[in-house]
């Protein structure tokens, strides 16, 4: 309830004639320090008091309780790609047999501590950072803040490279029909918009199951899904390759844009590089699409889920002019409003 007064007070505390950013930096940051210290001091008085109360037997299970309470805590404010995963809870969802949970055990013990010692240097330097920012704003020394931002970037890798390496580990020690099946299921969290099914993959397996297909076409459009699955995943590599080192850059270019606007300095804005990847992955789809409207008759391929993004419309028409309108907006290079940088960007990708 103090704290909520404080914030509540804060507005009294700002000219509302001079609104000065460093000024409302340095107030709102004083107060969150303020309750972060007394918050810890509460916390650790109400687990202490908690602790007293068990006996022997249950003191034995104070470390992973203790380890999970944290990661419920801090974990959901990971930032990179990968850095909140909970590996623990994706094995439980798998249903796996107690004796093979047995197996499991001692390495989910070894990445449980692993991970909750990397949780913990990137929260306890996230925390005491906050005072060195509102030191450096103070005294407007802004290089400061940029490498503590940083060091910061460098805690979340910390975190995420243990959930990347346990991935990796735990899949190679699951059984052979459930380790795929895991990496799969960690990849698409990690990765939503790359590994999510495109419309093309959607118009193979419907293409499949067209019920009066001969045996000849049925084989072309099973050679041409395959061939398109093979592409499709090496050009998803590439894409995770790409936003996972760009995901740490982009989190200290903002901060870096912050102590632009503090200096009074021009701002810009983040060249997402994956844009322009996502949109070379929807002409291959595009390509073996083609390849299909080959195969199929024009009846069948109509049929498919989200043919119509790939039919050309009837020249002369509404729909045929917003086409053309559309590949001439994402003909254009970055510096005159292409993809990369146009804020009302419209072009399509595959997700």
């Amino acid at each position: 309830d103090g704290f909520r007064n404080n914030v509540s007070e804060l507005r009294t505390q700002i000219d509302p004639n001079n609104p000065d950013p460093g000024q409302i930096m340095r107030v709102v940051f004083g107060t969150i320090n303020e309750w972060r210290d007394e918050s810890r001091g509460l916390a650790d008085t109400l687990m202490n008091d908690l602790r007293g109360l068990l006996n022997e037997d249950q003191l034995q299970d104070w470390g992973p309780y203790n380890r999970k309470l944290f990661r419920l805590k801090y974990l959901k404010n990971g930032q990179l790609p990968g850095e909140n995963l909970d590996l623990l809870s994706d094995v439980r969802e798998l249903g796996l047999a107690e004796e093979q949970m047995a197996e499991l055990r001692p390495l989910l013990e070894e990445y449980e501590q692993q991970l909750d010692s990397a949780l913990r240097k990137r929260e306890d330097y996230m925390q005491r950072s906050q005072s060195e920012l509102i030191e450096a704003i103070q005294e407007e020394n802004y290089q400061t803040g940029l490498d503590v931002a940083a060091r910061q970037v460098e805690m979340r890798k910390g975190v995420r490279n243990v959930n990347e390496q346990y991935t990796r580990t735990i899949a190679s020690s699951l059984p052979t029909d459930v380790g795929p099946e895991f990496l799969s299921r960690i990849r698409t969290r990690t990765y939503p918009r790359v590994y999510r099914r495109t419309p093309a993959e959607r118009a193979f397996d419907a293409a499949m199951k067209i019920e009066d297909l001969d045996l000849s076409t049925q084989e072309a459009v099973s050679e041409l899904q395959q061939a398109y699955l093979i592409e499709l995943e090496s050009f998803n590599d590439r894409l995770v390759r790409l936003i996972r080192n760009q995901k740490p850059l982009e989190i200290q270019f903002k901060v870096e844009q912050a102590v632009a606007r503090l200096s009074r300095k021009a701002t810009e804005r983040f060249v997402d590089e994956s844009r322009a990847e996502f949109t070379k992955r929807s002409e291959i789809s595009g390509r073996y699409m083609d390849q299909l409207k080959a195969v199929l008759t024009p009846e069948q391929f109509a049929s498919l889920p989200g043919a119509r993004r790939w039919i050309e419309p009837e020249p002369g028409t509404i729909a045929a002019a917003k086409k053309r309108a559309l590949r001439a907006k994402t003909s254009l290079p970055p510096e005159k409003g292409g993809p990369e940088l146009s804020r009302g960007n419209t072009a399509k990708e595959d997700d």
